[in-house]
Parts: structure tokens; C-alpha cells; sequence
């Protein structure tokens, strides 16, 4: 793993996006595991911006989501849903290149501060102010009792 510092949030997203960048450029076909939440959003600005010059394109590409809201529909068996996920990933052989997002108390994706990291699929419940960060992404006030997948 290679960690980049930078001098605020614009250039640490801007240097993200020329990884990602460069790793689409190289591999056309990437399999892209990406981040949800707001930590991002400044890397994908940037990635729309050369996609609409036609600087980059997303065409081949497979993303998977570093990260899941479970239970927004009927409730499901935890068990099941991390397996099929990771039937997912396996199905496309590997991740080449994982965009990880931290959160305000530094969880990483869903994985919460203290928390053993598990190498696989795993359901997590978040902590309360984890909870209350997904009021910016989903409005449903009984949402926030969600368990979430987390690779």
C-alpha cells in the first residue's frame, strides 16, 4: 500500500483521480471497488469532469462497492447477502484497484474504529455517530438501525 499526503482535500482528490485514472487508462476492463459517502465525491467530480471531455472512459469497467446499505428492502439473511457478495467479486476475479473513504470518527468503509479488520464480505452495525453520518445519504429516519456489508 502506498500512502500519498497532500496539502487539503482538492489535492489529495485530485491525486486519487489520477490513480484511478491512470488504472483505467492501463486496464480498460479494471474491476473498480469504490467508496460511498461524501469522502470521495471530490475524486469522482474530477473523474466525471475527463469522462464528459473525453479524457477517460468508463465503458469497460466494473465497480463494486467497498461498502452496502443492508435490509433497504425485505429483511435478508446476513449470511446469505455477504456470501453473494463476495460470489460477486470472485465471479470477476479481483479487485485491481480499492478506493477507500474514512469517515469523521475513522471508520474505514464500514469497518468502525477498534473493530477487527475481516478479510471478507461481513455485516457491521454501525456506531451512533456512524449512524447519524448516513442522514447526508439516505432521509428515512428508521434506516439508521441498518446494518451495513463492508468488505
Amino acid at each position: 500500500m502506498t500512502i500519498y499526503q497532500g496539502k487539503d482535500y482538492k489535492e489529495i482528490c485530485q491525486k486519487a483521480a489520477e490513480i484511478i485514472a491512470s488504472e483505467i487508462r492501463m486496464n480498460p476492463r479494471a474491476v473498480l471497488g469504490l467508496s460511498t459517502g461524501s469522502t470521495p465525491i471530490g475524486v469522482y467530480d474530477r473523474l466525471v469532469e475527463w469522462h464528459q471531455k473525453g479524457q477517460l472512459d468508463f465503458s469497460g469497467l466494473t465497480t463494486i462497492n467497498l461498502d452496502e446499505y443492508k435490509g433497504l428492502g425485505a429483511e435478508e439473511d446476513s449470511d446469505k447477502a455477504c456470501r453473494e457478495y463476495e460470489e460477486i467479486i470472485a465471479e470477476k476475479g479481483r479487485i485491481d484497484l480499492q478506493l477507500l473513504g474514512l469517515g469523521a470518527n475513522g471508520h474505514i468503509g464500514f469497518n468502525e474504529p477498534g473493530d477487527a479488520f475481516i478479510s471478507d464480505t461481513h455485516c457491521v452495525k454501525l456506531r451512533r455517530e456512524s449512524r447519524h453520518q448516513s442522514l447526508n445519504f439516505i432521509l428515512i429516519l428508521p434506516y439508521l438501525r441498518m446494518r451495513r456489508l463492508s468488505l
